[in-house]
């Protein structure tokens, strides 16, 4: 019997068909390599959202007591490029939200207003005493977009917790942001300085979020793919009307002070949570 050898035609046709082959299994290797290296970079994402969340509402949580103009720690703001003195940091503008909830009487099912109205509060230095301090400037302090209604104006546009000190630089469209906050663990007052900086400053370049306390020092938490870390201090108001004779004033409380912080990757991943502030 006699065998017949491969034609060129045939050893074209089947080297053709192992070429393909190989492209194909080449192909899905790779594919399969990329989905297991975007899955750990989600993976990774999500481990740095949860730790600067997490962070976050440790230090948001504790906030307590009031941030004194000899509490600025100023040697780290100047490490983390704040140009200023103590004094400059504390008088510069603090954005700010007042959610505010205004209501006819006790007993109305429904408000008649609920809308957040965003502001700028503005301190100065004084001396008082002896004693350097800063002073809220109701001069200088404003409504930005909207302002409340005048019935509504008992509610000035100011922070009402003096533990957090969020300063924007510039206040429309910052670069650079500083977030310090007083807390208090058993009985211990400490301090906690975050700060974003969405441009090159100093050493420090775009997209850098640091973290400084005294346990850790300055540190840099979330990585190096952060795109964009804000914050917004949002203050809840209850606003009931007047009803003389019984109450010649209307009953304005603060109910509680919110941080609303949304973090975002290059990737385009985000995160975000609502804290509340106390235990």
């Amino acid at each position: 019997m006699s065998r017949r050898a491969f034609t060129m035609i045939e050893l074209l046709i089947a080297s053709a068909i192992a070429a393909t082959l190989i492209t194909l299994l080449y192909t899905t290797l790779v594919w399969y390599s990329r989905g297991f290296q975007r899955e750990d970079e989600n993976l990774e994402r999500s481990k740095r959202a949860q730790e600067v969340l997490g962070l976050f509402r440790d230090d948001f949580g504790r906030a307590a007591g009031e941030v004194t103009l000899e509490g600025v720690p100023i040697d780290v703001l100047k490490d983390t490029g704040w140009e200023g003195n103590a004094a400059d940091f504390l008088s510069a503008a603090r954005p700010g939200v007042h959610q505010i909830t205004a209501w006819t009487g006790y007993g109305a099912t429904s408000p008649y207003l609920s809308k957040a109205f965003e502001f700028s509060e503005r301190w100065e230095p004084k001396t008082e005493q002896g004693k350097a301090v800063v002073a809220w400037n109701a001069g200088t302090s404003a409504y930005q977009r909207e302002s409340p209604p005048e019935t509504l104006r008992r509610i000035q546009p100011r922070s009402p917790v003096p533990c957090v000190v969020h300063v924007a630089e510039p206040p429309e469209k910052p670069v650079s942001e500083w977030i310090l906050i007083r807390r208090e663990v058993g009985g211990t007052a400490a301090l906690s300085l975050w700060v974003f900086h969405r441009a090159k400053r100093g050493s420090w370049g775009p997209g850098t979020l640091l973290r400084h306390s005294a346990a850790t020092g300055l540190v840099r938490v979330g990585g190096a793919s952060v795109a964009d870390f804000t914050m917004a201090l949002v203050h809840d108001w209850m606003f009931v009307d007047a009803a003389p004779p019984g109450r010649a004033e209307p009953d304005v409380r603060e109910l509680a002070t919110l941080a609303r912080v949304e973090l975002k990757f290059a990737q385009g991943a985000e995160a975000g949570a609502v804290l509340l502030m106390g235990p």
